[in-house]
């Protein structure tokens, strides 16, 4: 009999349930996390598949022109972990599936980083997977890119000199490793030129897959000669924005790579009265025609006011700003254009040399060096920050 009415109750839950309005219903689904939660509710039936199609399709394109008016919210992520990785900068990081992966880094004791962890994005997580056959030797500045959703690649970087040590050479490295995200295995293929040259010791380049091709561009060894500001656009096209020639010698110039023909073509910059300060230590991400950069302000010239820095609400630390360059003319028109910087209210403070990825609907950021705008003395973060639409 109690079995005859928990069933009934069940039914009766399912029946009020089916009557919901779609329009509240399609409300409430919105609701779940795009990482594991929605793909699941898809099973559900037909019409939440459908549902959840218009739902994701809509957020893409909501996030899109977030980005590209700079209508963002920029806020610290917590986590639940019980280990997390130790304050960084000069990482590598990228996205797979709904983890994001950290891979080396340097700490502000001058001591380069080997360890791998991954933060799981449906739960907020930090994980650090335990991993067989050698890992790479400590290093920061390298790169690390994804192939076939299944391997992770480094390559390069360099390992400085420990401030109390007595090797006071740094070490720069060419060697490549490969990490195999399904069996947690680490290789380090042996790479066959023949005749050919290959790519010297360096840190600090960039890096992309396209097809099945890495593509490496810039970096330095010994002298600073950065161009590490880099991002695919599609299959045969990168564009590298910005860089570093050495001291005092910053670049703000735009750049694409056909890949197909191997050309190089300069790309117009209009409004660069507006472009990110110091480009080459801010890694920039795009989404769909826009290329984000994430730096301090840009105070045109004059140092932020008591008044100022009690609104951040940041105890003298420059909060972190969002500087948009629109490209959807770089095809038709060889030109891009920085807009107007948005203010974005509450963000944390403003880092360099962090890591950058673009998830679900959100942008994450994790480590990287900041400093009170009245002290030049710098600290690390082990933080996590979002960033997403603010409608």
């Amino acid at each position: 009999m109690a079995d005859g009415k928990g069933q009934s109750t069940s039914n009766e839950v399912q029946c009020y349930f089916s009557r919901i309005p779609v329009e509240i219903l399609e409300k409430i689904i919105s609701y779940l996390s795009p990482y594991g939660d929605l793909s699941g509710a898809k099973r559900v039936c037909r019409l939440w598949r459908d549902l959840i199609t218009r739902i994701c399709k809509q957020r893409v394109q909501n996030f899109n022109e977030a980005v590209r008016t700079g209508n963002l919210r920029i806020r610290n992520v917590s986590t639940k972990s019980r280990m997390s990785p130790l304050p960084r900068f000069s990482h590598g990081s990228c996205i797979v599936g709904e983890r994001m992966y950290i891979y080396g880094g340097c700490s502000s004791s001058n001591t380069a980083f080997n360890d791998l962890y991954f933060l799981d994005l449906r739960e907020r997580r930090w994980i650090k997977p335990s991993t067989t056959g050698n890992p790479p030797p400590p290093r920061e500045c390298a790169t690390l890119v994804v192939y076939d959703n299944k391997y992770l690649l480094i390559f390069g970087g360099w390992c400085q000199p420990a401030r109390m040590g007595i090797n006071s050479v740094a070490k720069f490295f060419d060697d490549l490793y490969s990490f195999d995200i399904f069996t947690s295995s680490w290789k380090s293929p042996i790479i066959t030129t023949g005749n050919d040259p290959r790519p010297c010791k360096r840190a600090g380049h960039g890096a992309c897959v396209l097809d099945h091709k890495m593509v490496i561009f810039g970096g330095a060894q010994r002298e600073l000669r950065f161009n590490d500001v880099w991002m695919a656009i599609d299959n045969h096209t990168i564009l590298i924005l910005g860089g570093c020639g050495g001291p005092n010698l910053l670049f703000g110039d735009v750049w694409i790579l056909d890949t197909a023909n191997w050309i190089w073509q300069e790309i117009e910059v209009k409004n660069r009265h507006w472009e990110a300060p110091q480009l080459w230590c801010h890694p920039a991400v795009r989404v769909n025609d826009t290329v984000v950069v994430f730096s301090k302000p840009c105070h045109q010239g004059h140092t932020l006011s008591s008044e100022e820095i009690r609104v951040t609400g940041l105890d003298g630390f420059l909060p972190m700003q969002a500087f948009i360059l629109d490209c959807s003319t770089i095809r038709s028109h060889f030109s891009c254009s920085w807009k107007t910087p948005a203010v974005t209210l509450g963000s944390p403070p403003a880092t360099s040399l962090h890591s950058v990825v673009v998830a679900r609907g959100e942008i994450l950021i994790f480590g990287g060096m900041f400093s009170r705008w009245s002290d030049s003395t710098p600290q690390t973060s082990a933080n996590i920050v979002a960033v997403f639409s603010s409608t």
